[in-house]
């Protein structure tokens, strides 16, 4: 069921979903109804059952063009700039190759992942060469004195764990690494998700001035082209 628009903040909400939600799939178009005020999709008639069609017959609308590629491909370059740069250079490589929307995605979703890991998942969860695999085997084996006895240590190992040894607990929570990059890419998802419905907002209010449209005396009016729907 479509939400009738009752205020201009409705109005640009409505017209932003709208083009995020544009698909080429089925040949799907998505209007402005004046008649019913209300924003929604026209689905090819070959994928809906008749009597759920929309617009009907002699509704005014205006048809709401998705967002060239162009300009959605700037959006998140201007994304990738904002962040730290080891991200910064994954996402740009995401969007060298083909697919760049599926892959500045799955870009993010990755580092996403990888933040919310334990250093036991990430090491479980990268490759292994035959020797790697060989060392595995070979420290199951052994007792943990013996993997302790067998661990290589420099002068600088060494002193970090005295230093560590004299430490209380909370000296030891002091000392974990913590900073803004960690934080950055858990909250990168959201981020992006953040950033690119303020873009699209931005878009429906730029839309709405192209086309003369408004919210007035509680409905949306409009002082552009419109045109009448039949069949």
């Amino acid at each position: 069921m479509m939400m009738k628009i009752d205020s201009r903040e409705c109005l640009v909400r409505e017209i932003a979903d709208a083009m995020q939600s544009h698909t080429n799939e089925f040949d799907n178009r998505w209007f402005l109804n004046l008649t019913e005020q209300e924003v929604g999709i026209r689905v090819d008639p070959d994928y809906c059952d008749p009597d759920c069609l929309w617009p009907n017959d002699d509704d005014e609308v205006i048809e709401i063009d998705p967002v060239p590629s162009h300009e959605a491909f700037k959006a998140m370059e201007a994304f990738a700039d904002e962040q730290p740069k080891p991200i910064a250079e994954k996402l740009y490589r995401a969007l060298s190759g083909s697919r760049p929307f599926a892959r500045f995605k799955a870009a993010i979703e990755r580092e996403q992942n990888h933040a919310c890991m334990s250093s036991a998942e990430r090491e479980q969860a990268r490759p292994k060469g035959k020797a790697a695999i060989e060392r595995e085997q070979n420290h199951a084996c052994m007792s943990s004195a013996e993997r302790e006895q067998a661990r290589p240590k420099g002068k600088a190992a060494i002193e970090r764990e005295q230093n560590h040894a004299c430490m209380s607990s909370a000296e030891h929570e002091q000392a974990r690494p913590k900073g803004k990059a960690a934080a950055d890419v858990l909250d990168l998802l959201k981020d992006w998700y953040d950033y690119q419905n303020k873009w699209y907002m931005e878009k429906a209010e730029e839309w709405i001035q192209e086309n003369g449209v408004d919210f007035k005396d509680g409905k949306v009016i409009c002082t552009g082209s419109t045109m009448t729907w039949f069949e």
